[in-house]
């Protein structure tokens, strides 16, 4: 048997190659390495895709101004995915947005946006408390949303809490549609 001595780092990645869920990683990570629990919990996961939608905004005429737009509430900071700001004339006031970026990459294309719903919602607060006058989209893959729409719950759970939606090609890097609710 041979044995090797593995980094925190090289079992993080580990972790990272197999599907589990967020949760049980913690748990895991935290019974293998308490001490450490709290440096990876406080480490934002960056989603599959995110050059590619920054890119496809910078493209646009967006200034990224945040990477990651951070949520300062007094319990807690929370980390959306971008913030970028778009001149829309010089005699207007810039228009400010947030994007929150998903893959929908897992097993559930429903359980994954049952995840991204709640996260968008509760980001959605927190903007309108922080800063009312910025707008939150929830980005994804032309092709992701295609089939989302086939899905009765997610389409009605869009329309009913109006939930915009950036729309984006990960390999020309480009915008597909804006869907402002």
């Amino acid at each position: 048997v041979v044995h090797r001595k593995l980094s925190v780092t090289s079992i993080i990645s580990k972790f990272n190659q197999i599907t589990l869920l967020d949760n049980l990683k913690a748990h895991l990570i935290f019974e293998l390495f308490p001490t450490k629990f709290v440096y990876f919990c406080t480490m934002a996961a960056k989603d599959k895709f995110h050059q590619e939608p920054r890119a496809s905004l910078e493209k646009d005429g967006w200034i990224i101004t945040h990477d990651p737009y951070i949520l300062a509430m007094s319990e807690t900071n929370y980390e959306v995915d971008l913030g970028a700001e778009k001149v829309i004339a010089a005699e207007k006031e810039g228009t400010k947005i947030a994007i929150e970026l998903k893959s929908f990459l897992g097993e559930s294309l429903a359980y994954d946006f049952h995840e991204a719903f709640g996260q968008f919602l509760e980001y959605r607060i927190g903007i309108e408390i922080q800063e009312p006058d910025r707008v939150i989209y929830l980005a994804m893959t032309g092709t992701k949303y295609e089939k989302l729409m086939k899905l009765t719950l997610p389409t009605k759970a869009i329309e009913r809490y109006k939930v915009s939606l950036l729309i984006f090609d990960p390999e020309q890097k480009t915008i597909l549609q804006w869907i402002k609710k």
